[in-house]
């Protein structure tokens, strides 16, 4: 019997953000630091903490992309959602905001922690599971309204959905942070608001060999996180 070499499946390759010039705007933005949702500001110690109790409330979810800017330790990388938000005190009247969190610095996706693994920050990481966790359920993202809560843990803090006035009933793994994981999600959640993947998968030879392209998910990743929600109606 002759022998056949046995393909050997490549290591798992990180997507190449696809980072533009964002075109000036005036529009209000809310970042996160110090374990809470803030202002969003240039330098990053201008930012203001908001009290722990405060939600962004939005009434329209529209885009997710991906962005970067210079802070005096590097490159910092953030997903950027785009929202609708009523107007306190006006009633029917809106305003455009915007949504930045991190999710990496100097180019990297995620960043190395205390143990050498890669992993996107928590509350980042948890937004973009619930998100795709009402995309498995069927719902349309550009239909919901909701407010976005940060929840401070011991070190970190992690993102709290409401829609409408029922919570996703999420549950953190650590397998949300994992950078094949996030990237593979966010770039569904984009093409489900008609807008380019964030991140652009290389190419390779994967194709011919019968593999997928990366990023890679383990078989049972859509599994676990339908496993973990329960029907928002």
């Amino acid at each position: 019997m002759s022998n056949t070499s046995a393909l050997v499946k490549p290591d798992y390759v990180r997507p190449i953000p696809i980072l533009k010039e964002r075109p000036l705007e005036n529009k209000p933005t809310f970042g996160h630091r110090w374990q809470r949702i803030t202002t969003w500001e240039d330098d990053p110690d201008d930012a203001v903490k908001m009290p722990l109790n405060f939600g962004i409330n939005f009434i329209k979810m529209s885009s997710l992309s991906i962005d970067e800017y210079p802070t005096d330790f590097g490159i910092t990388n953030h997903i950027q959602i785009d929202l609708t938000c009523p107007i306190e005190g006006e009633e029917g009247a809106t305003c455009d905001w915007s949504l930045k969190w991190i999710y990496g610095y100097n180019g990297e996706i995620g960043c190395t922690n205390f143990y050498g693994k890669t992993l996107i920050q928590v509350h980042t990481a948890s937004l973009v599971a619930q998100l795709y966790i009402l995309m498995q359920q069927g719902i349309a993202l550009t239909d919901i309204s909701g407010t976005i809560y940060s929840e401070p843990w011991k070190k970190t803090s992690q993102a709290v959905l409401y829609v409408g006035d029922k919570k996703v009933p999420y549950k953190y793994s650590p397998d949300d942070r994992r950078p094949e994981v996030f990237t593979h999600r966010a770039n569904k959640i984009a093409s489900s608001f008609g807008c380019p993947n964030p991140f652009l998968l290389p190419t390779n030879n994967d194709m011919e060999a019968n593999f997928p392209i990366v990023p890679v998910i383990q078989a049972n990743e859509d599994n676990r996180s339908i496993e973990c929600s329960q029907t928002i109606d």
